[in-house]
């Protein structure tokens, strides 16, 4: 049996918790592809290392009414926490915790973080909350990563470290 559970973070006060939901990275291109005179490709190479710079972050329908973490200040439901998050641009840490078998019964874990700000949230978000239509499809939120990172401990955001070593952009 597997599980994943997802937390984004914008304090250690004031987090969601998402589970059965799953990040989808996207990685930068290292590479560009020409076309000569004669029609061939060619791959022309940077020789820089590939980082993921967008998530895609799964939202079902009926994780909408979940509200954010017992401890912030303001309760909100998935949707308005993402919305006002969205709004003001705030940085946000995401942690992406999977357990379960690999084909060969052996126990595996992957425990990835990220660092970044929510770019797009997807159209009607918040007309879902009331109904909880489920058409077999999860809402798709975009997440402009900045950092890779990993975490020791789930429960606290200051456990989050960043990977090294660091981006080329960010030393």
């Amino acid at each position: 049996m597997s599980t994943s559970r997802i937390r984004i973070w914008q304090s250690q006060s004031d987090h969601l918790t998402l589970s059965g939901s799953a990040v989808r990275p996207k990685f930068s291109r290292p590479f560009r592809e020409a076309s000569d005179l004669y029609g061939l490709v060619h791959r022309l190479e940077s020789g820089e290392q590939a980082w993921v710079v967008q998530l895609e972050l799964e939202l079902w329908p009926f994780q909408l009414s979940i509200a954010n973490s017992a401890a912030a200040t303001t309760r909100l439901c998935v949707a308005d926490w993402l919305e006002r998050a969205y709004l003001q641009r705030s940085e946000l840490v995401i942690f992406s915790e999977f357990t379960g078998e690999a084909t060969d019964g052996i126990s595996i874990s992957r425990d990835l973080a990220w660092r970044g700000s929510l770019t797009a949230l997807p159209e009607g978000i918040a007309a879902d909350l009331g109904m909880q239509a489920d058409n077999g499809l999860p809402h798709i939120a975009l997440f402009h990563v900045v950092e890779d990172g990993s975490f020791a401990n789930f429960d606290s955001v200051g456990s989050y470290t960043a990977a090294s070593p660091a981006r080329p952009w960010t030393e």
